[in-house]
């Protein structure tokens, strides 16, 4: 993983920690061992990160530093929130 992609991985650990983990699944996929899988979600920048689920399916490219813009773009429920 790049040092881009580690700010971005401890910016979104800080998103995601206001989300009891019940309520939220997700995964790290470093592309430079799983190219297989940037290929499948057509990621062309990094770091990017991918809401599957609930659809619209989304993509946040960049380094996460503004958590709330995060929040809002990935579409997160704010019921979410501890």
């Amino acid at each position: 993983m790049t040092a881009r992609g580690w700010s971005a991985r401890a910016n979104l650990d800080e998103v995601l920690e206001k989300i009891p983990k019940e309520r939220l699944h997700y995964k790290v996929v470093d592309i430079y061992e799983a190219a297989e899988t940037a290929e499948e979600y057509r990621i062309v920048a990094t770091p990017t990160i991918i809401k599957i689920q609930p659809q619209p399916m989304r993509k946040v490219i960049g380094d996460c530093a503004d958590g709330e813009l995060v929040w809002n773009l990935l579409g997160l429920d704010r019921t979410l929130k501890k």
